[in-house]
Parts: structure tokens; sequence; C-alpha cells
């Protein structure tokens, strides 16, 4: 049985054997399919090469692989998947010099039309920005002429277009997300409120609230969004928020919401819904805390101030506020009769 009748009689995607092989770059398996090698896709469409060059953790030592396949079949060095992407495309994304140079270099040498000098092939020059924008390849440059008059060399050239701006947004300035809010959530402390309160002012300098809390269908009928004018800056953007996120959080708050894929509207939503959870048994421990407190128990009446402060401040946190005048007297109870004790509570509190 020939390669093309054993194509024929295997499933329209892969086997999982060649995929192994493809993955793995081993060569052997695909000695009996030379014929049809262009056939053997995967549901995206993705060539062996394309699953060779995608699976590879760090930079090939040998582009063996690569070279033998396209001595096999050298339509697959512009074969493309359902994403428009060819080899090219995922060499560059990942890194891999060396296979780039391959494919180009074999590129440069397929033969050209006599009369244009335009590659049989054509080549997807815009890969290192990942875009696919289909050009052609000229034998030496893409700049260079034909023997069209019009493009003689004593005709001036064209125009160059000026190069596209890089996407800015104010959220990209941001290199250190600690410096700007600079308490740490955790699970423990009930500060849930003043960081949710900090991230939201910086958000809002910044220009990313609406990551957190996304307009409603009538305001985005109403307005148009970054969301919708540059999607793949808005993605970006959003994907640093969720970074300043992560980086505000303490560990075991970051396993709880970790995802793939996730958004900063998810890991919002997941952070407010843990504290929400949590909110009752941490205000009853706390009421508990701030009731059984005891000034005999530090070393001085402002070591005692500040660590009651600290516990009003976290039941503010989860929705159980201390009233001024409850927090008076725990204070000056243990000082009844001292005007002393009184002055200082009041000059604290205000």
């Amino acid at each position: 049985m020939d390669s093309s009748e054993k194509m024929n009689s295997i499933d329209p995607y892969m086997d999982p054997v060649l995929y192994k092989a493809a993955e793995e770059g081993n060569i052997d398996p695909f000695e009996n399919y030379q014929t049809c090698l262009n056939q053997l896709l995967t549901p995206d469409e993705n060539t062996i090469l394309h699953v060779y060059l995608g699976n590879q953790s760090r930079e090939p030592e040998s582009t063996d692989f690569v070279d033998i396949i396209l001595e096999m079949c050298p339509p697959l060095l512009f074969q493309a998947n359902k994403k428009a992407e060819i080899p090219l495309h995922l060499a560059a994304r990942y890194g891999h010099s060396n296979v780039v140079r391959v494919l180009i270099d074999r590129a440069k040498a397929l033969p050209t039309d006599p009369k244009s000098g335009v590659l049989e092939y054509p080549l997807y020059l815009s890969t290192i920005s990942h875009f696919p924008s289909q050009n052609f390849l000229t034998k030496n440059t893409m700049t260079e002429y034909t023997s069209d008059p019009a493009n003689s060399p004593s005709s001036p050239p064209p125009p160059r277009q000026p190069p596209r701006p890089n996407p800015s947004h104010p959220a990209l300035a941001v290199s250190n997300i600690n410096t700007f809010i600079k308490v740490t959530l955790d699970i423990e402390k009930g500060q849930y409120i003043t960081w949710s309160k900090l991230f939201k002012i910086h958000a809002r300098a910044y220009q990313v609230l609406d990551h957190i809390n996304p307009p409603s269908v009538v305001e985005m009928k109403q307005d148009t969004s970054l969301q919708d004018t540059d999607p793949g800056l808005w993605s970006r953007v959003d994907a640093i928020v969720l970074q300043w996120i992560y980086g505000t959080i303490f560990e075991d708050l970051l396993n709880t919401i970790l995802e793939c894929d996730s958004t900063v509207a998810l890991a919002w939503n997941r952070l407010r819904d843990i504290f929400s959870d949590n909110k009752n048994s941490r205000a009853l421990y706390l009421e508990q805390e701030f009731s059984k407190v005891q000034m005999e128990h530090f070393a001085d009446a402002s070591s005692y101030y500040q660590h009651l402060k600290s516990l009003s401040d976290q039941l503010s946190n989860v929705g159980s506020p201390v009233t001024n005048e409850r927090f008076i007297y725990t204070f000056t109870k243990i000082y009844v009769g001292s005007v002393i004790a009184i002055m200082f509570c009041f000059l604290m509190i205000s």
C-alpha cells in the first residue's frame, strides 16, 4: 500500500502516533507518508511542522527535522493553519532563530518567475510581528524593482509608509504596583475594604476602572470603549491589571483565585466573594478580641490604643464599625476618673 492509499485509510485528522512523533521531532514514522505529508493535519489544520515548532520548550539544537520534512514535502513551507499561520510564524513567535533562518533561506532558494521576479510561493513576511499580512518575496529583497518600466531604476521609489506607532496606555507605565498600593491583602487580617479602595483609586488614576467594573450593555452602546477600538491593547492592559491584583495579595489567596484565561473582572469578583463569605465569622472573632483586650498586656497607653485602633479598623473593614463612644469607653474603662486618659483618647481620635 503506497502513502496515498494509507492517507485515504486513516482518519481525516493526524494520527496520535504521528502527532507524538512530530512533537518529538522523530522523522522515522513519516517515511511512509512522503507524498501526502501536507494532508496530515490536526483539527486546527496544524501541519507536522506547526506541531513540532509549537511544542519545543527551547530553541532546537538541530534543524534536521525541519530540513528533512521540507525535503520530503516542500509545500509545507507555506502551508497555513486555521489562524493563517505558516511555520515561519511559529518559529519566530517561540524564538527559534535557527529554524527561522532555515525557513527564510529555503524561501529565497525557490525558483522565481523570470518576468516578475516573484517567488512561486507566497510568504508572510510580517511573521516577526505575528500579523498575517500576505506578501511576496523577490529573489533578493522586497524592494527590488522588476523589469516593468514603471518600476525601473530611473523611476523614483514610492514613498515609504510611516511606521505604525506603538499602542500607548497609562497602565503600561506602571513598573511596580506595590509602590502605589502598600497594603498586601491577607485573608486573616480583614483588609479587603481598605485594599479594594486603594486599588480602585489607582485603577481610576490609570484609566482601567472599566476592567474591574465592566460597563453595562446600555453604557457600551452609548460609548465606544478600548475593547471595541483596539481589542489587542485592551487584552494586554487587562493582563497587566490582573498582574497588579496578583502582586498585592498573599500567596494563599493567589492560589485560590488563580485560573487559566482569567480576567480582571473574574479575579476581582472571586476575591469579593471570598471576603463576603468570610465576613460574618471574621466580624465575630474581631468583636471577641476587641471586648477582651486588656491594658495590662501592653507596655504603655499608646501601645494599648494602637492595638484597639487596629481591631476597630478591621471591624470597619468587615462591616461592623466600632462607634466613637464604645471605643472611648473601652479605652478608658480601667482609668475610671482619669482625666489624662480621656484627654489622650480624644487627642488620638482627633
